[in-house]
């Protein structure tokens, strides 16, 4: 089974075809240049709704370090605000009074690293996909579509007394049903989402979803598979090993 991840347009690929990947591999990084945000309404001791009478730069105007961004006359001299980086001019709020420059720094850049959601082999990578190879499984339907790319090892709950941070942190909790008390021990001990028949009685900021037919979560504790994955906008997750 040959799954396509996406490659966003700035991220840096890690990994060729022929690598062996895992959830713990590496595969983008993403660097994106920082905002910096210059109040001038507070540093010229003006109205916010007025900066814009004091800049001498605009939006999406190019910026040089040492560049004036803004002024203000006074009685006996100018008082001037001059830009500390390169870059560009990206937003002006008159209700803040700031400007908020994008800048070619490399101390400021922000960068985010992208592990595999797969287990398997890098097979190809094209202008925009990653294609992973991963052995077949069991593709079930669920109520929702995933927000989010979401790939983990998955864990089969039948019984509280399993619950301990060996077995179930970095893994999807999949389960008929969770109790107030299991739900908030499972997040605190590093699960991953929740995959569930009924509704989890709290919400949550992790991945959680719900089996669309009760069939499919006899049959998924049943086959023992170590994995699942999701695409994001899509109610089919896959289970495989």
């Amino acid at each position: 089974m040959i799954i396509d991840l996406p490659i966003p347009n700035e991220a840096n690929v890690l990994v060729k075809a022929g690598d062996k990947v895992d959830l713990e591999t590496k595969i983008l990084t993403i660097t994106k240049k920082a905002l910096i945000r210059i109040n001038v309404a507070k540093k010229l001791n003006i109205a916010p709704e007025k900066i814009f009478q004091s800049l001498k730069k605009f939006v999406d105007d190019e910026i040089k370090k040492g560049d004036r961004l803004a002024y203000k006359k006074n009685l006996f001299f100018n008082q001037y605000i001059l830009s500390d980086y390169n870059g560009i001019l990206k937003e002006i709020n008159h209700q803040t009074g700031e400007v908020i420059l994008e800048v070619d720094d490399q101390k400021n850049q922000i960068k985010k690293d992208f592990f595999s959601p797969l287990t398997g082999e890098v097979v190809a990578i094209e202008k925009n996909i990653i294609k992973i190879k991963i052995k077949k499984g069991e593709t079930i339907e669920l109520k929702q579509k995933a927000s989010e790319i979401f790939g983990a090892k998955i864990f089969i709950l039948e019984n509280t007394e399993q619950l301990t941070a060996d077995s179930i942190e970095k893994k999807l909790i999949v389960t008929e049903e969770i109790s107030n008390l299991s739900q908030a021990k499972c997040e605190a001990l590093g699960a991953s989402g929740f995959l569930t028949i009924k509704k989890l009685p709290n919400p949550t900021n992790l991945f959680n979803n719900q089996f669309k037919n009760l069939d499919d979560w006899h049959k998924i504790k049943k086959t023992n598979f170590s994995y699942c994955f999701i695409e994001k906008n899509s109610s089919k997750m896959i289970f495989y090993d």
